[in-house]
Formats: C-alpha cells, structure tokens, sequence
C-alpha cells in the first residue's frame, strides 16, 4: 500500500523556504502515482493542482485529506467525479462553494463512503451519488442551502448547529426505485 502523510507543513518550518511548492510540483508530476492515501492538510494546493495530483492516481486513490488548504475554492466537486476507488474526502475548513457535479447531474463517486466539510463556511450545495455512502459530516457549513445524497447506506449525518440557509435536505435516495424512503425537508427560520 502506498500512503503519504505530510500533514502540518509550512515553509517557515523548513530551512529551504520553498519545500511545499517542491512538494506540490513533485506530486502534480507523472512520476508520482499508484497511491491510495494522500494527506495534504495545511497546504497551499490550488484547485488545478490538486486535479493533477489526482489524475496521476486516478486508478488507485481511496482517501484524500485536504484540511486548512485554503487556496481550495470554488465547486470542487467535479474534480473528484467518476474516481471509483475514492472512499474518503476531508475538506474541512477549506473554501469551497460546493461539492456537486453541477447542471448535468450528481456528483459520482461510486465508492465514497464518508465526506467531511467541517467549517466550510462558503459552501452552499452538496450533492453526491453513492451507493455505500454512510457519513456526512457538515458542521459549521453556516451557508448550506441544500444537501442531496443519493445512497443506501446512510448512517451519520452531522448538521450541529444553526443553518439558518438550508432549504432542501434529500437523503437515504435508492435512485430508480418508487419505493424509496425520500426526506425533504423545507427549514423556515423566523424570528
């Protein structure tokens, strides 16, 4: 099994002040690919790098950790869609605005069993198609508007705190079966 954990790295802790881009531009290249676990917490990792390191383990990648990568924006979703070994994605307190695949569907990821979003205060949509999906964890996601989960196997869901946005909440979906447990939800805040 291939694994690298580089978690905590900051050039100011390095003598050699560019370590991190070597790092990042090491990992972005051909030559490093065949992992099944890549932790990048605390790093300065875009969205297009973090799609070339990806794509360099695309047949082989099961968990990704990406805590406290700041430079993450946008809707990261598509960038990890049809990866069919991925189980684990942890993108707290990053800032993304959404994790779906956008107007052409859901997000596919056959094999993706948890999802962390801890903190992401931009984001505002989640969708995700799995079917052995059990875990979402989105506390402190204060501008989620809506979450769709299309799975069987639901198990925890952690929505702690005030969402005060959140409109739509579908989840436990068996996609193409009538006799589907279906949850949605209109949440009206009022004062």
């Amino acid at each position: 099994m291939k694994e690298l954990i580089l978690s905590n790295l900051n050039s100011k802790n390095f003598k050699q002040e560019n370590t991190e881009k070597k790092i990042i531009s090491l990992f972005s290249s051909n030559s490093m690919t065949g992992f099944k676990r890549l932790y990048f917490n605390n790093f300065k990792i875009s969205n297009s790098t973090l799609t070339n390191i990806l794509n360099n383990n695309f047949s082989s990648i099961q968990k990704i950790e990406l805590k406290y990568c700041s430079l993450l924006s946008n809707n990261i979703g598509a960038i990890f869609n049809d990866f069919i070994y991925l189980e684990s994605i942890d993108l707290s307190y990053t800032n993304i605005l959404s994790f779906y695949w956008g107007i052409t569907g859901y997000l596919n990821i056959p094999s993706l069993k948890k999802l962390i979003l801890k903190n992401c205060k931009n984001i505002s949509i989640v969708e995700i198609k799995s079917k052995y999906f059990e875990y979402l964890d989105i506390k402190g996601c204060e501008n989620i508007e809506s979450i769709i989960c299309i799975c069987e196997n639901l198990k925890f869901l952690n929505i702690s705190e005030k969402h005060e946005k959140l409109k739509k909440l579908k989840f436990n979906i068996k996609e193409n079966t009538p006799s589907n447990f279906i949850f949605n939800y209109d949440i009206n805040y009022s004062d």
